[in-house]
């Protein structure tokens, strides 16, 4: 069984990076970036509420539930695979984000840095850095949506088999980011 999701918002956003949004998002005019409130999982949950019910409607290998994905789907598999770890055997990510907290990569061209229309986006969603708004999970959303910060929270967790491939020379989601992820990864134990 494959099964394709999408994580669509209808606006100029796109999409919520595969987690969610502020409890007060405007969908239809997303122009305010919140300085409060709570930034809430709708995304997962719905990742989540969807596993559940493949496996209670179809005969499906609970073991054997994989998630893959490439650039910013290669990011959501990999949190949505810590964050379901119970559910998640695997994750096959390619050129993924892994830590939406970082903003100054030494590449220009990255997406992602400071004062981008992209991260100007991202603050609509779930609030600027110097806020770091609590999430539903009791977490800033800014430590939540750093892997690195997450695998040495969970470092006495379980976590899925996570394969990634990141490029060095990658414009788009830049590499520097990646030496901190992988060196939580290693220090944690996972």
């Amino acid at each position: 069984w494959v099964l394709s999701l999408d994580d669509y918002l209808p606006n100029s956003i796109g999409h919520t990076f595969w987690y969610g949004y502020h409890e007060n998002f405007n969908f239809f005019n997303p122009d305010t970036v919140p300085k409060k409130g709570i930034i809430v999982d709708y995304t997962v949950r719905r990742v989540k509420w969807t596993i559940e019910w493949l496996t209670g409607s179809f005969p499906i290998d609970t073991n054997r539930i994989y998630l893959s994905g490439g650039s910013m789907g290669g990011g959501g598999a990999v949190f949505i695979g810590m964050a379901l770890r119970d559910k998640i055997s695997a994750v096959y990510s390619v050129l993924p984000k892994f830590d939406y907290s970082f903003t100054n990569d030494p590449n220009s061209e990255n997406i992602y840095n400071s004062g981008t229309t992209r991260r100007k986006n991202i603050e609509k969603l779930w609030g600027g850095l110097e806020s770091n708004l609590m999430t539903n999970e009791n977490l800033h959303i800014y430590n939540r949506l750093n892997d690195g910060y997450m695998a040495k929270l969970l470092k006495e967790k379980s976590l899925p088999f996570i394969i990634a491939f990141n490029g060095k020379n990658d414009g788009i989601v830049g590499w520097a980011e990646k030496i901190g992820f992988y060196k939580s990864f290693e220090e944690s134990k996972h």
